[in-house]
């Protein structure tokens, strides 16, 4: 009797992947064939036989999957197709209030794992300089969401706020020091008051008092304060204080 050895044939089509013999040509009982799938794709075998039966070994490319979606620190990650955490499925990443993600789309990889991302918390960087003024951190070092600053003018200065916050932007809140103004001069009675640089009302800005005939000026020129007001004057009638002796005539002289 003639041994015959079994012949497999034609090695089979596989789904997502694709099968080589090892040995061209040779299909015959024994033989083996190397499996390789599609880049996001696993192979059950990696190396299929030709049985005495006749038949190749069953092997299958299978897709990827990379399972539920990461929990992540202050957010959350939720699929974007419902149900779908196979190779090249998306998920997107939402951070909390004041947090900011490394990835705001994650996806499903060929190793089987989800792209790492995180929620970090969000840091407004070095605070802002201010013309006139001043800005320093209430705690060193801390430049963080929701942390604060305290503004500090100059002389003759007012801030918008004398606080500022990081905001979720990653931005400080804005702030200015603006000069103090100290509006129109005042009405003073029996005189005038005359700015000495027109439209100027600012601090340290300076106007000219003049009183009436019979008045005395208290303060010839004001100035604009840092609290916001003129200084303080006035127009006081003029005093020729008590009535002088008038000279009296001995009347008991005897004229000679």
């Amino acid at each position: 009797m003639i041994n015959t050895f079994a012949d497999c044939g034609t090695v089979p089509l596989i789904n997502g992947g694709s099968i080589t013999l090892n040995q061209a040509g040779n299909s015959s009982y024994g033989a083996l064939a190397e499996v390789r799938c599609n880049t996001g794709y696993n192979t059950t075998l990696p190396t299929i036989e030709c049985g005495d039966n006749g038949k190749w070994d069953n092997t299958t490319c299978d897709i990827v999957d990379c399972g539920n979606v990461p929990l992540i620190s202050n957010g959350s990650i939720t699929l974007i197709e419902d149900g779908n955490t196979t190779y090249g499925a998306l998920a997107e990443v939402t951070c909390e209030t004041g947090y900011n993600e490394t990835l705001k789309i994650i996806e499903c990889r060929d190793t089987g794992d989800w792209d790492a991302t995180d929620c970090n918390l969000i840091d407004c960087g070095t605070v802002p300089q201010l013309d006139n003024g001043n800005v320093v951190l209430k705690v060193d070092g801390l430049s963080s969401y929701g942390t604060e600053a305290v503004v500090t003018c100059e002389q003759g200065y007012n801030t918008t706020s004398e606080t500022i916050q990081c905001l979720d932007t990653g931005k400080w809140d804005k702030t200015s020091c603006e000069i103090v103004d100290c509006g129109e001069v005042p009405v003073v009675t029996k005189g005038t008051i005359t700015l000495l640089e027109e439209n100027n009302t600012t601090y340290t800005a300076l106007a000219n008092v003049s009183c009436e005939t019979g008045y005395n000026l208290s303060k010839g020129i004001i100035q604009c304060l840092e609290t916001g007001l003129w200084e303080i004057t006035g127009c006081q009638i003029l005093d020729c204080d008590a009535v002088p002796d008038v000279f009296k005539w001995d009347c008991s002289l005897t004229r000679i």
